[in-house]
C-alpha cells in the first residue's frame, strides 16, 4: 500500500478539484485523490470499506476545511495589515458623518440668529395654508359625460349557418364573452 501512496503522491492531480466540481469525479478519482493527500493511510476504515459516498463525503470534508483555513488566513492579513492610507473606511465613514453633522449644526445656529428667521417661517407657513384653503373653491366642477350609445347591430345573419360553420358554438350566442386561457 506504501507504494500505492508514493505512486499516487508522485502523479500529478488531473484537474484542480473544487467543491464546485468534486461532485463529478468517479469513485476511482475519489479514491485516487485521498490516497494523494494521505487519507486513506490515515484513516484505514476508509480504505477497507471505501464506496462513492463516503470518499465525497470525506473529500468535501478536506475541501471545506482548505477552503475555511485559506479563509481565515486570508482575513488575519487583511487585519494584521495596516491600511495603506492611514485611515481606515470605519474612520473615513466616522469623520465624514461628524463633519456633515458639524455643518448642519452651524447652518441651524445661523438660521436661529437671525431675528426674522421664525417671522419668516410664520408667514411662509399662512400663506401655505392659505392657498390650500383656497385651491378647492377655485376648481372648476367636472362636466358630465354623456352615456355611450350602444353599436348598432349588424345584419341578422341566419343561426342555422353559423351553427353549422362552427358546430362548438351551437348555443344561440349573448352579447357577453368568456375568456378562457
Amino acid at each position: 500500500m506504501a507504494a500505492n501512496v508514493a505512486a499516487a503522491a508522485a502523479a500529478p492531480p488531473q484537474a484542480e478539484i473544487t467543491l464546485e466540481n468534486v461532485h463529478s469525479l468517479s469513485t476511482y478519482d475519489l479514491r485516487q485523490e485521498l490516497t494523494r493527500r494521505g487519507e486513506l493511510e490515515r484513516d484505514p476504515a476508509l480504505a477497507e470499506d471505501f464506496g462513492y459516498r463516503r470518499g465525497l463525503e470525506r473529500l468535501v470534508a478536506l475541501l471545506t476545511a482548505e477552503k475555511e483555513a485559506a479563509y481565515a488566513g486570508r482575513t488575519a492579513e487583511a487585519a494584521v495589515a495596516p491600511p495603506a492610507e492611514g485611515e481606515t473606511l470605519a474612520e473615513k465613514l466616522k469623520r465624514q458623518k461628524e463633519e456633515r453633522k458639524a455643518a448642519a449644526l452651524a447652518r441651524s445656529r445661523a438660521r436661529q440668529q437671525d431675528p426674522n428667521y421664525f417671522k419668516g417661517r410664520k408667514d411662509a407657513n399662512a400663506t401655505a395654508q392659505a392657498e390650500k384653503e383656497a385651491a378647492p373653491a377655485a376648481a372648476a366642477p367636472v362636466e358630465a359625460v354623456a352615456p355611450a350609445e350602444p353599436i348598432a347591430a349588424g345584419p341578422e345573419t341566419d343561426d342555422a349557418e353559423t351553427d353549422a360553420v362552427e358546430p362548438l358554438f351551437a348555443q344561440k350566442r349573448t352579447g357577453a364573452r368568456v375568456h378562457v386561457r
